[in-house]
């Protein structure tokens, strides 16, 4: 197995080293990964290019390794002409260089940390208890349009 960079890097270890020195954070070989969690939701706040960064590359990998091949494709795509959408709303609106730049870099490290999932991906795909589209309470249509364009403000008010 290739050892990946720091900054590419998905365990807790790499936490520690850029969180290191500092109370209540996690630590290497730390048992509870909600407690790391909460620690790291707690450190990095809204705005921040560090959370948008892990916030996109981080959704990027779990759509990779949890969807079926046959969605795969669609919403990757989608997902690329949306994140460029949401970079350059956030460099125009929010006037965020940071922020454009951490979009820009989650794509970019994605992209050449997508190869170090395939196993993952592999085992996760053979173990898919249902078939695609059999999944209850997944919703087929895109929420962005719902919120945006047809003005549904409540989750509570689509209907599936």
């Amino acid at each position: 197995m290739s050892r990946r960079p720091p900054h590419l890097a998905r365990r807790p270890a790499a936490l520690s080293r850029e969180w290191a020195g500092r109370a209540n954070c996690p630590v290497e070989g730390s048992a509870s990964g909600t407690a790391e969690a909460a620690s790291i939701k707690r450190r990095l706040p809204q705005g921040s290019p560090r959370k948008t960064f892990l916030n996109f590359r981080n959704n990027l990998t779990m759509l990779y390794k949890n969807l079926s091949d046959s969605e795969l494709p669609g919403v990757m795509r989608m997902r690329f002409v949306l994140d460029w959408v949401a970079a350059f709303q956030m460099l125009i609106l929010g006037r965020s260089w940071g922020d454009f730049r951490a979009v820009v870099r989650a794509r970019r490290d994605f992209k050449r940390w997508k190869k170090d999932f395939a196993a993952d991906r592999e085992r996760i795909q053979s173990t898919r208890m249902l078939p695609t589209g059999c999944v209850n309470g997944v919703y087929s249509f895109s929420i962005l349009w719902q919120y945006y364009i047809k003005g549904i403000r409540k989750f509570s008010d689509l209907k599936f």
